[in-house]
Formats: structure tokens, C-alpha cells, sequence
């Protein structure tokens, strides 16, 4: 296992990470405060129970969440993604118990314990990426025009409405933030609220698209 820092420029990756060819797990987390990012993610890493490759992608120019972790998710081809943050306290075998669960259940997304929402939003996930691309196209796992809220929302609602979603209580993985109420962006909000009267239709348009899941060997 190994920790990975990427810089995110205006004109998009002057280095890529290699690319892992529809195998194995990343943990990829979009970061504003790379000192921060980087005691998470030694904490994760020791805490993993499994091998993974954790990218960190330093968005230095504020484009956003979702925007960086796209970009991120394509250059990596991984089987599967966990989306995370720079201010994530992870708990013991978070990943493994997350990656355990979703195999076994074939599953399309896997929430982690987050301490808040008792698994009904997977606002961290462990993502299989052909399942987020069969909605959103090759190499992305959220839709692109959110840009820091309510994606990780969208998700969930498809992959609950797909029958592909499962949770995994002892996988703890929780936001370290001292605020009381977080500002959510209005933009991503009423994105959110348009595109949610159409999610039924959207499962639908792509079942057929929708992987065969398997257990991972």
C-alpha cells in the first residue's frame, strides 16, 4: 500500500497515476489542505486491513469535489473507488470490512459507517466503477454537473433504486468536522431536486446496461 499525490492545474494532470487496468482498489480523495489530506491518509492506509492504492489530489485551483474526483477515478481504471475527504476519520479494517461487504453482496455501491446518516446515504463509498459509469460514462462515478455537494446523494438513490446498494455498520468512516450545520452549495441543491423526479427512468434506460456483479477473486 502506498499514499500518492497528484496536483490538479488549470490546464488539467502534468502526471497521471498509472492506470490499474478494471482491477483493484483506490481510495481517492480530493484535497484543499494537503497537510491535512495526508494525516488522513496515513491513517487510512495503516488502518486499510487490505492492500489499495490511496491518491490524494490536491486541488490547489478549487474546482471542486466532483470535478477532481472524476478526473481522478479515469486516470485510475480501478474496479473500484472509495470516495473520501481530507478530514475523514477512519476506523479499524474500514476499507476491508466496506470491500468484503460490497463483493459479497455484488453490489454496485457500499456506504460506510459515517456516524450520521445509519447508512441510508453513502456520503463515503466504496464504488464499483462500472456500476457509477453505466449512468455517468467511461471514467466517472459521479454526475459531472454537481460540484461539491448532493452527487454522493444521486448515487445512493440509484444504486437503492437499482437494487445494487448495500451498507457495512463496522466499517467506520466519519467526517471530523466541529461545525454544527456544514453550507451546502444552492447550486448543486436544485441540480439535485430536478434530476431526482428522473431517477426511476434513468435506472431503467440503463438496466440493461448495468454490470453482471461477481464476487471479486
Amino acid at each position: 500500500m502506498n499514499i500518492e499525490i497528484f496536483e490538479i492545474y488549470h490546464d488539467g494532470l502534468k502526471e497521471k497515476p498509472l492506470p490499474m487496468r478494471g482491477r483493484g482498489v483506490a481510495v481517492l480523495m480530493p484535497a484543499t489542505d494537503l497537510a491535512m489530506a495526508l494525516q488522513t491518509a496515513r491513517r487510512m492506509m495503516d488502518f486499510a486491513g487490505m492492500a489499495c492504492r490511496i491518491i490524494i489530489a490536491h486541488d490547489a485551483i478549487r474546482q471542486g469535489f466532483i470535478k477532481t474526483a472524476n478526473m481522478m477515478a479515469a486516470a485510475l481504471e480501478a474496479e473500484f473507488v472509495a470516495y473520501v475527504a481530507q478530514d475523514a476519520l477512519a476506523g479499524k479494517d474500514w476499507l476491508r470490512l466496506a470491500h468484503e461487504r460490497i463483493t459479497s453482496a455484488q453490489a454496485g455501491l457500499c456506504g460506510f459507517n459515517d456516524g450520521k446518516f445509519a447508512g441510508k446515504l453513502a456520503t463515503f463509498g466504496l464504488v464499483r466503477c462500472s456500476f457509477a459509469e453505466a449512468f455517468y460514462g467511461q471514467g466517472r462515478i459521479f454526475h459531472e454537473a454537481y460540484r461539491t455537494h448532493r452527487a454522493d446523494e444521486e448515487l445512493t438513490w440509484l444504486a437503492h433504486l437499482a437494487g445494487q446498494y448495500c451498507y457495512a455498520p463496522e466499517a467506520l468512516l466519519m467526517e471530523v468536522d466541529f461545525r454544527l450545520q456544514r453550507p451546502t452549495n444552492p447550486d448543486d441543491t436544485k441540480l439535485y431536486l430536478a434530476r431526482k423526479p428522473l431517477f426511476p427512468a434513468l435506472v431503467r434506460s440503463v438496466k440493461e446496461a448495468l454490470p453482471a456483479l461477481q464476487p471479486s477473486k
